[in-house]
């Protein structure tokens, strides 16, 4: 016998708001700002304006960094040449001994596939 049941799914998606005015992002919206959103978080060192070696950090949306920084941000199209490459070489120096074992087994991997 056949029978249909109904069953109750819960959803967990991610929300972010903006500490600036409070604009409510979600991951799943339609909107996209979720996607647009910017988080910083970094350590700051000694006599920073922010206290000595504290956290800052704070999420912002799209909205709020254009009009609070815009006129300060360069804003291009595409990566200018060589970004990708400057990219790398940083990720190559934060890496430990055994992430780039990792990572270069991870390209030759890729790199047999190819051939």
């Amino acid at each position: 016998m056949l029978k249909t049941k109904v069953v109750t799914v819960e959803k967990i998606i991610n929300v972010c708001t903006c500490d600036r005015c409070g604009r409510v992002m979600e991951q799943d919206a339609d909107d996209w700002e979720y996607q647009e959103k910017f988080s910083i978080a970094t350590r700051v060192g000694y006599a920073s304006v922010f206290g000595d070696g504290n956290l800052v950090e704070g999420d912002f949306c799209q909205i709020c960094i254009q009009k609070t920084l815009g006129k300060w941000l360069k804003v291009t199209e595409d990566a200018p040449p060589g970004f990708n490459k400057k990219l790398s070489s940083m990720f190559d120096k934060i890496m430990q001994p055994y992430q780039r074992h990792l990572e270069n087994e991870r390209k030759l991997k890729n790199q047999t596939k190819d051939i």
